[in-house]
């Protein structure tokens, strides 16, 4: 019996109160206000369930409407301040379950109009990767049975990952299991290649919009001269060709090192080096949970909040991973001084900000969503309006194939309905321009 085993024979039935007026969940079909509902259908004996042989990745439970299982992979065991994004898009995932299940408009008002011909609904597992190309495929594997059944069902599809090598490897397997998959933080240029990730679909741009902003943004300043410093691996390095090229471009020198995961020799050895370079610009490429790292090996060697150096952090730097830390470790303080953030803009949403601030206030709902998870994480950080419009992704592409008689039984259709209806659906995180510095 596996963690997830144990999980979803230990949740527990949980009846929410009725409340009068704008309660986002209080639209549940059949449900009698049981968050729990779906979850219990599963573990139920006693429906009748029809799973077609060919296509196994949706059931129809009596007769009467379609139950589909989804997987959110991100590294979300981390309760460490440097480690809270995974925990973030998730929480945006599994509130978009929610509301979808639901039938409610509270974040996406015309919601219920799209769903109201519509018999689909989800089961959502919510699974740590901890940010491993490895973990992530094992977990994976693991939840494909052979053969699926109403407890343990073939997943339709994944939300996830947290970053794009993990989402290359679960891309590969999701192509053998003809299992979709889409991202809101995968960017490698890679994952384009349609012939090794052809079920593979993101709501944010790829490196090279990332790339060429950024390079962009130093023209503006009339710098010629800088430092770039990237992670040594298949992001860091096609973010560093990409970013180069368009440096080139606009006759912009770069001087490139990098560094190791995980070997903090290799970041002081790249650090002396851009310290002996003499360059004042510094661009920086690697994930967030590296940079508390970084900046203090950097601050330390006088290259980073001093002496004029100006450092940019492209995609994966996270300052307000180094703000919250510097609190608790003054020394870090000065390295925000002459730091900026290339980020892409999305325009919030007072919506989804106002659902997110339910979702803060109501305890059994956070309950539900920690049964979830097969370990707990503190509540109260905030959730990514981002990934909850990834999640939203696979659902819309379910709606359209509801409203057009398309059956939509298996992952090939599902992603063509993604890929070829995704522009309909108002999905403002899909855009791919508005760059700005942070």
């Amino acid at each position: 019996m596996t963690s997830n085993d144990r999980q979803r024979q230990g949740t527990p039935r949980r009846r929410r109160r009725k409340r009068p007026g704008d309660d986002p969940l209080e639209r549940r079909v059949q449900s009698d206000g049981n968050l729990t509902y779906f979850d219990d259908i599963r573990n139920s004996t006693s429906v009748a369930v029809e799973i077609r042989p060919d296509v196994s990745a949706v059931q129809r439970i009596n007769g009467s409407f379609r139950l589909a299982h989804i997987l959110s992979m991100f590294p979300s065991n981390m309760t460490d301040e440097s480690n809270l994004l995974g925990v973030s898009v998730e929480l945006g995932a599994f509130l978009a379950v929610q509301h979808f299940n639901a039938r409610s408009g509270v974040v996406l008002p015309h919601l219920p109009e799209r769903l109201k011909d519509c018999d689909v609904y989800f089961t959502m597992d919510l699974l740590d990767t901890g940010a491993s190309p490895t973990t992530a495929v094992l977990e994976l594997l693991e939840r494909i049975p052979e053969p699926p059944s109403l407890a343990f069902p073939s997943p339709l599809g994944i939300v996830g990952a947290g970053n794009s090598v993990t989402s290359e490897s679960l891309s590969i397997i999701g192509a053998v299991n003809n299992v979709a998959q889409t991202s809101c933080c995968a960017t490698s240029q890679e994952l384009d290649d349609k012939t090794q990730h052809p079920f593979f679909s993101r709501t944010v741009p790829s490196n090279l919009g990332n790339a060429r902003a950024a390079a962009l943004y130093y023209q503006s300043l009339g710098i010629t001269h800088l430092a770039s410093l990237h992670v040594d691996d298949v992001f860091g390095v096609e973010f560093f060709r990409l970013f180069a090229e368009e440096a080139e471009k606009l006759d912009i020198d770069v001087f490139s090192v990098s560094y190791r995961l995980n070997f903090d020799d290799s970041v002081r050895e790249a650090v002396q080096q851009i310290k002996s370079s003499k360059r004042k610009f510094v661009f920086g490429m690697f994930y967030p949970e590296d940079i508390i790292r970084i900046a203090d090996i950097a601050s330390q060697a006088g290259i980073m909040g001093q002496d004029g150096y100006v450092w940019i952090l492209g995609e994966g730097g996270d300052l307000l991973n180094l703000t919250t830390t510097a609190e608790k470790r003054p020394r870090l303080l000065n390295a925000t001084n002459g730091m900026g953030w290339i980020a892409l803009e999305v325009d919030p949403s007072e919506r989804y900000n106002a659902a997110l601030e339910s979702f803060k206030e109501d305890p059994e709902l956070q309950e539900y969503y920690l049964s979830r998870k097969v370990s707990t994480v503190r509540i109260g950080i905030a959730i990514s309006y981002q990934n909850y419009t990834c999640r939203l992704t696979l659902d819309f592409a379910r709606i359209i194939g509801c409203s057009t008689g398309v059956r939509l039984e298996s992952a090939v259709e599902f992603f063509t309905c993604i890929r070829s209806r995704l522009c309909l659906v108002e999905l403002r995180c899909c855009h791919c321009h508005g760059y700005s510095c942070v």
